[in-house]
């Protein structure tokens, strides 16, 4: 997949407030010249920069919870280091958010 069209899925997802897991999926789906690990490290890096940049936020939203919280860059930082919002059976989804 061309980096113009992987951008064009991400912005998409990201005006849907996607969880980073369903954000992961599409690209997966879609990159079958990328491995897992590949199309991983490319959103890690995509919205690690775009949220340094104050174009995109994070929250947390955890199954049964009544509330979504907001998530700090460094909060967004460890969870995606971890395995835990990139597994289907996690009841924790990190989102992300444009910031307008």
């Amino acid at each position: 997949m061309k980096e113009k069209e992987k951008i064009e899925l991400f912005m998409l997802h990201l005006d849907e407030e996607a969880s980073i897991l369903e954000l992961f999926r599409a690209l997966s789906r879609q990159c079958s010249d990328e491995s897992p690990a590949q199309v991983q490290q490319w959103i890690i890096e995509k919205t690690l920069a775009m949220a340094s940049e104050g174009s995109l936020g994070f929250y947390v939203d955890e199954f049964g919870a009544r509330d979504v919280v907001e998530c700090e860059l460094e909060q967004a930082r460890v969870l995606l280091a971890h395995d835990e919002v990139w597994s289907l059976s996690s009841e924790t989804m990190l989102h992300i958010y444009p910031i307008t």
